[in-house]
């Protein structure tokens, strides 16, 4: 006979997850000698670089129509960043209007050619959250946006990316051509899959804080459904998402987003599934489903790969993005 029970969605499937930096500015760059290089130098002066990004993440911080937010943010920024006010709307909630401290720039690109990017950090006084952000123009009449953006991990630091003069590598994906850091991303979306990895990689480790976090929340959703459901969690790498500088030991800063899907599937054994979660009760307009249950997320995130060794996360956010049932 099967049983009558109801199962209840945890909220933490669906809440907004992120795991960030604390502490000041000048830990976010390690301020060592680094090696040089031969090449052709960064295309902007380190005080013109601060202005700019000054009033960039200015105008992100105070934007709030779709227009002010096109005119300052484009590209994968736009993404998380729309994610997050729709994650505010669905929930009720209002996010303060965050002014941070002056960025730091922590690195330019190198050469005269365009796209052209400044690599910038921030410090939110109130929360003390370090985040790293990416400003670019794609031309001599476009205007430096915020490209990509993310925040780190307590106790991480970016690694030094030589001299301002000397401009770093930096390069991003599109579409229709990866990068090669694009592999990184790929790599590690295959090794959070639950219940099992799709595939490991010895080139990215899932050794980090956000990882241990998906796993342990995971495995409680799992035992609480018992065998009444079962969960499977996928993630899929977002191409046009990934964008790389290179550090000055010879490895990479690696900004990225992914989506992720997790799908409970009710068995023969439960008659229904209770949504108790408010948030998604409104994106999915369900409070009880009978088969099955899904949701899909956006991962924010930013990685160390090193000249030698496996790529490391540094930094994510997690925002659910939709949900549905049946």
């Amino acid at each position: 006979m099967t049983r009558l029970r109801t199962l209840a969605l945890t909220a933490a499937a669906a809440l907004s997850l992120t795991l960030t930096g604390c502490g000041l500015p000048e830990r976010i760059v390690h301020l060592q000698d680094a090696p040089t290089v031969e090449h052709t130098g960064a295309p902007l002066r380190a005080d013109a670089a601060e202005r700019i990004a000054a009033r960039v993440l200015g105008e992100v911080a105070a934007a709030e129509s779709a227009d002010e937010r096109r005119a300052a943010i484009y590209g994968p920024a736009m993404r998380v960043i729309n994610a997050r006010e729709e994650a505010d709307v669905v929930s009720g909630t209002t996010s303060d209007v965050v002014v941070p401290t002056a960025p730091t720039v922590i690195a330019l690109s190198e050469g005269e050619e365009w796209p052209r990017a400044i690599l910038a950090a921030t410090l939110d006084q109130e929360t003390q959250v370090q985040s790293v952000h990416v400003l670019v123009s794609t031309g001599p009449a476009s205007p430096f946006r915020l490209y990509a953006t993310a925040p780190m991990f307590a106790g991480t630091s970016v690694p030094s990316l030589g001299a301002l003069a000397d401009g770093a590598d930096f390069e991003r994906a599109t579409d229709e051509e990866p990068i090669d850091q694009s592999a990184i991303l790929e790599e590690y979306a295959k090794a959070v899959a639950f219940p099992a990895p799709e595939e490991e990689s010895a080139d990215v480790s899932v050794e980090d804080p956000f990882a241990d976090s998906l796993r342990a929340n995971a495995k409680a959703q799992s035992d609480a459904l018992d065998d009444l459901a079962n969960l499977k969690q996928t993630n899929r790498a977002i191409p046009d998402s990934v964008t790389s500088f290179r550090t000055a030991g010879g490895g990479s800063l690696i900004f990225g987003q992914m989506v992720r899907e997790d799908v409970i599937t009710l068995t023969d054994k439960a008659k229904e599934l209770t949504i108790d979660n408010e948030v998604l009760q409104e994106l999915s307009g369900k409070e009880k489903v009978t088969k099955r249950f899904t949701t899909e997320s956006l991962k924010n995130l930013l990685f160390i790969q090193p000249a030698d060794g496996p790529a490391t996360l540094i930094g994510a956010e997690e925002i659910v993005l939709r949900a549905s049932g049946e």
